[in-house]
């Protein structure tokens, strides 16, 4: 049943640890590559104590360039978002899956928000896979807890605990009206 939506959150990891983990290290390697191939290409001096070729340089400065771009879009591009409505939960992760998946009365055990500990309990923040439980999470350590009845369990990690938590109190006394 899809319903008025009541709470909604859009995460990415833009602006988190690993976003300036991968700059830092792209820097870093603008900064040596770019060093390198400055003098040995541009200048016309050997750079290091074993110079590789002219060729080698250009394919591993640019193979170098390519792998740092890739890694930099694919983290920009993803985006954990959560919808709840008057009827269910609905949640997307990109680029893991672009439409949403939908938690209803069917299939939901029991549905909470809980601080959790991402390292510990699910071996970092991302799409992760523990045992019989998932967890989708960007950042911080409050989440969406939910329990199928087949044993299964799945976190969805919410940088708005209250404000969600609101909403499945909401949704849950819809779910014991029908």
């Amino acid at each position: 049943m899809k319903g008025k939506v009541i709470f909604e959150e859009t995460q990415t990891f833009r602006f988190t640890w690993s976003w300036y983990l991968v700059i830092a290290m792209t820097l870093l390697m603008f900064w040596i590559f770019g060093r390198g191939f400055y003098k040995q290409i541009i200048v016309g001096e050997t750079w290091g104590n074993n110079p590789m070729s002219d060729t080698a340089l250009i394919l591993v400065t640019l193979f170098s360039l390519v792998l740092i771009t890739g890694i930099l879009i694919f983290i920009s591009i993803h985006r954990l978002v959560i919808q709840v409505d008057e009827g269910s939960v609905r949640y997307k992760f990109l680029p893991y899956f672009s439409t949403f998946r939908t938690l209803t009365q069917d299939n939901v055990k029991r549905l909470y928000v809980r601080k959790y500990k991402p390292i510990l309990e699910y071996g970092g923040w991302g799409y992760r896979i523990r045992f019989r439980k998932k967890a989708f999470n960007i950042r911080g350590n409050w989440g969406l807890q939910v329990d199928f009845s087949n044993g299964k369990g799945l976190l969805l990690g919410t940088q708005k605990p209250k404000e969600l938590e609101t909403a499945i109190d909401q949704l849950r006394l819809n779910w014991e009206m029908n």
